[in-house]
């Protein structure tokens, strides 16, 4: 802070008749010590940017994580999903060849009875065993 005063008396004194004082003050407030504040600021400020880096890059290594788990999770399903069609279109062929086995098998059979003589009615001692069994 910087002040000026100029007093100035137009009356005797024992000097002389005039008294005419100017004088200039300048004021600096510096601490000599301040405890180590400042470092310890710098060296909190450091340790802020240290922590900030340490949090970035963990969040780089989740996003990391979490991509690779939805991509495994991802082509899993579609293993799975064309495992479920195979499934699907072998079902649908195992039924179709049922429908055609089904279809001719009972011409097959009347035939090979009637070849063979074999399936024919059964006796009646037949009937009497399967009931008594």
């Amino acid at each position: 802070m910087i002040n000026h005063s100029h007093f100035s008396t137009g009356g005797p004194s024992f000097i002389g008749n005039k008294i005419d004082t100017t004088s200039y003050s300048l004021e600096l407030s510096l601490p000599l010590y301040l405890g180590g504040f400042n470092h310890a600021r710098r060296r909190e400020a450091g340790a802020l940017a240290e922590q900030a880096r340490e949090q970035l890059q963990d969040q780089r290594l989740t996003v990391s994580r979490d991509t690779r788990n939805l991509f495994r999770a991802v082509a899993t399903d579609v293993v799975r999903v064309k495992a479920r069609l195979k499934a699907i279109k072998s079902s649908e062929s195992a039924r179709m060849q049922r429908r055609r086995v089904t279809k001719s098998a009972p011409a097959t059979l009347s035939t090979y009875c009637r070849r063979n003589n074999v399936c024919t009615a059964p006796s009646s001692n037949m009937r009497m065993r399967a009931t008594a069994t």
